[in-house]
C-alpha cells in the first residue's frame, strides 16, 4: 500500500514535470511568434537551437544514467528473489526429511497396535479356553 502511494506521488511529480515545462515552453514561443515574428533573426534562431541541442543532450544523459540505476536495482531484486528460492528449496528439503521420518515412526505405531491386538486376541483366546461354561450343566 505504501509502495503504491509512493509511485502515485512520482507519477504526480511527473506531470507536474511536464506541464510547467510545456507552459514555459509555450510561452516562450508565444512571445516570439508576437514580439519577434516580423524580425526573427538568424543569431536568435542559433541560440534557440544550441538550447535545444543542449537539453537533449541532458536529457540523453539523464536516462542513461536512470537505465544503469535501474539495471542496478533489477539485478538487486533478482538476487534477492534466488537467495529466497533458495531457502525455500532448503525448507522443502527438512519437510520432504520430516515426512519420511513421520512414515516410519507411523509405521512402527502401526506394527505397536498390530501386535498389541493380536497379543489381546491370543489372551482372550487363551481365557475362554480355559474358563469353564456355566450355562451347560
Amino acid at each position: 500500500m505504501e509502495n503504491s502511494n509512493d509511485k502515485n506521488k512520482v507519477h504526480k511529480l511527473h506531470l507536474i514535470y511536464v506541464v510547467i515545462i510545456s507552459f514555459l515552453i509555450c510561452t516562450c514561443c508565444i512571445l516570439f511568434v508576437i514580439f519577434e515574428s516580423p524580425r526573427v533573426n538568424e543569431h536568435a534562431f542559433n541560440n534557440f537551437s544550441f538550447a535545444s541541442t543542449i537539453t537533449s543532450i541532458v536529457l540523453a544523459v539523464v536516462s542513461i544514467v536512470y537505465s544503469i540505476f535501474s539495471g542496478f536495482t533489477t539485478n538487486r531484486n533478482l538476487n534477492s528473489v534466488e537467495d529466497i528460492e533458495k531457502r525455500i528449496h532448503e525448507q522443502l528439503d527438512k519437510f520432504q526429511e520430516l515426512e519420511e521420518h513421520l512414515k516410519k515412526r507411523m509405521d512402527e505405531v502401526k506394527n505397536d497396535i498390530r501386535n498389541l491386538k493380536d497379543g489381546q486376541i491370543g489372551t482372550d483366546t487363551a481365557t475362554n479356553n480355559n474358563t469353564p461354561e456355566t450355562g451347560q450343566e
